[in-house]
């Protein structure tokens, strides 16, 4: 951790820091009555099955039932009908796990909450004196019938085919060994001799945890066998109750048609130095009803990312804006837009607002006839030119030879400490991709690349822009420096009016008089450096004078859904 880069005083400092919890906790209780607000139906459903759950647990630690009525006793296997009180108090946690999903809006928590409400509602009712216990799974029922299209939540079904694989393998593991164990024990370890027969009808009683209250272990070798036939059944109720509700995991399946439709999109509709980027194997796509808009996105940690604006006719952003939005919340995903420019629209939809940096713009003409002719550049540039450098701007198509070098070049710089390829927001080294780039190349003495950067195209008017910079270990000081120059002088002598340098993480955050708790929050966690330190990547583009914009991320979801949507970045750039 770096050294405190900040004049503040430790009081003030902590003073800060309580403030952005306070506001943190206050935006999370705004976000949750939100929440509340508006799925004021899900709650209302998955409350009532947490109360039916709760009243099971308690009815078995306060009350005497007769659990001993016959009314089952021709259609339940096993004797079920003689359920023990642990086995009700299980089932009344399990209505309280499936109340947890329902929170998610879960669909197959719905489907198993109305099968266990009305078995409940059956038990209770058979129960006898209680059976007015009936009432809150009846009205759990009613209410899950009556929202049923509240909940849209899909859960992932290779996880469910798996978790019921796992479940059938683990139970018949089970079955063997209890069986197997029941069979070959000793009469003294239970004082009974079991048949094959026997030993599979009890082995099913106990990983079913229904018990075998008639049994009783004599040896400490019995006491163990049975206990570990009912926690083999719990593990395997475990495996398949979580693969159940697990949300759609998103896989990436995009046709060579769409990829090609969303190119011809931008082609007409590309208004962003990101839209480059959207056609990149690790996005998918959401094309509108008519297919002249579509949202580039990819999923990570249950985050819907997108980078940019949708793209298409401005009639239809906003549109497929919403029923993007809606595809997610049908899918369990916190959804997150990227450096987006249509902020009024985020805000009608009624996203949330995060400054997370700064963008860097070079006016190419400020910078061709002022900022690059400085003392700095004029000096460096006097000095890489004495000592033999050269600078080389090579348009596509490339030979052999030259891709060679660069990617030379590249697997050096991706062996230095902390660098890698950031694969969401940007490009990684690719011969194929690099061979349709521009490549501009600094060479020492004796001809060797040194360092390079390849532009990248945008969709922004008169705007130019680049993906991969680069250098060997060891390069003179300022050597990067003297490329870019050389790069912005051949940008402006082409008729360009701009160069997209890219973000600078974090750069002017809680900068504005108006910037919320929470970005200045991140402002103070910057300075000192605990999270990130992208300060030298803020420095190398301020020497080139840009004009720095405010970049955003529209999201939803408070103060919980950022910490998904950091998780989210971070295993999206990491890779």
């Amino acid at each position: 951790m770096g050294a405190i880069q900040t004049s503040e005083s430790p009081n003030q400092v902590l003073s800060r820091v309580l403030l952005w919890r306070h506001a943190a906790w206050r935006d999370t209780l705004k976000h949750a009555f939100s929440a509340l607000k508006e799925d004021w139906a899900v709650w209302l459903v998955a409350g009532t099955t947490f109360l039916s759950g709760s009243l099971s647990i308690l009815q078995m630690v306060f009350a005497q039932v007769d659990l001993h009525s016959r009314s089952f006793s021709y259609v339940l296997p096993f004797g079920l009908q003689y359920w023990g009180r642990s086995l009700t108090v299980l089932f009344g946690f399990m209505l309280i796990y499936l109340s947890l999903n329902l929170f998610g809006r879960r669909r197959m928590a719905w489907w198993l909450a109305v099968v266990a409400s009305v078995l409940l509602v059956a038990a209770h009712i058979q129960s006898g004196r209680l059976w007015y216990l009936a009432i809150a799974p009846a009205l759990a029922c009613v209410l899950l019938l009556v929202f049923r299209g509240r909940f849209t939540v899909r859960s992932d079904s290779s996880s469910i085919r798996r978790g019921i694989g796992l479940m059938l393998v683990s139970l018949s593991i089970a079955v063997v060994y209890g069986t197997l164990g029941f069979w070959y024990l000793d009469r003294r370890d239970f004082g009974l001799e079991f048949s094959l027969g026997d030993s599979v009808v009890r082995t099913l009683r106990q990983i079913t945890l229904i018990g075998n209250s008639d049994l009783v272990a004599h040896t400490r070798q019995a006491s163990w066998f049975l206990e570990s036939l009912s926690a083999v059944g719990i593990a395997a109720w475990a495996v398949a109750a979580y693969s159940l509700f697990r949300p759609v995991t998103f896989r990436l399946q995009v046709l060579p048609h769409e990829r090609a439709l969303a190119q011809a999109i931008l082609e007409r509709h590309g208004r962003s130095s990101y839209d480059f980027f959207k056609l990149w194997p690790a996005k998918s796509y959401f094309f509108s009803e008519s297919k002249r808009s579509f949202v580039a996105y990819a999923t990570f940690r249950g985050v819907a990312l997108s980078l940019g604006d949708p793209s298409g006719p401005e009639d239809e952003l906003e549109d497929v804006t919403k029923s993007f939005l809606d595809h997610c919340y049908n899918n369990g995903w916190t959804v997150c837009f990227l450096f987006p420019d249509l902020l009024p629209m985020y805000r009608r939809l009624g996203l949330g607002m995060l400054k997370i940096g700064e963008e860097a713009v070079v006016d190419l003409q400020l910078f061709s006839s002022q900022t690059g002719h400085k003392k700095y550049f004029r000096y460096h540039q006097h000095r890489f030119e004495r000592e033999g450098y050269s600078f080389s701007r090579y348009k596509p198509p490339h030979p052999g030879s030259l891709l060679d070098e660069v990617e030379k070049v590249s697997d050096a710089w991706l062996k230095l400490p902390k660098h890698r390829e950031l694969g969401f927001v940007e490009g990684h080294f690719d011969r194929s991709y690099m061979e349709k780039t521009t490549i501009c190349v600094v060479r020492d003495r004796s001809g060797q690349a040194v360092g390079f950067l390849n532009e990248s195209p945008s969709y922004r008017k008169d705007e130019a822009s680049f993906d991969l910079l680069r250098h060997i270990p060891g390069v003179p000081n300022a050597t990067m420096d003297y490329l870019m120059q050389q790069t912005l002088f051949a940008l402006r002598g082409e008729g360009y009016r701009w160069f997209n340098m890219g973000i600078a993480p974090f750069a002017g955050l809680g900068n504005r008089l108006d910037a919320p708790l929470t970005e200045k929050a991140l402002s103070l966690l910057f300075r000192i450096h605990w999270f990130v330190s992208n300060q030298g990547l803020h420095d190398y583009k301020v020497k080139f004078e840009p004009v720095w914009q405010d970049r955003f991320i529209a999201y939803h979801g408070g103060t919980p859904g950022l910490v998904r949507i950091a998780l989210a970045i971070n295993k999206a750039i990491g890779g």
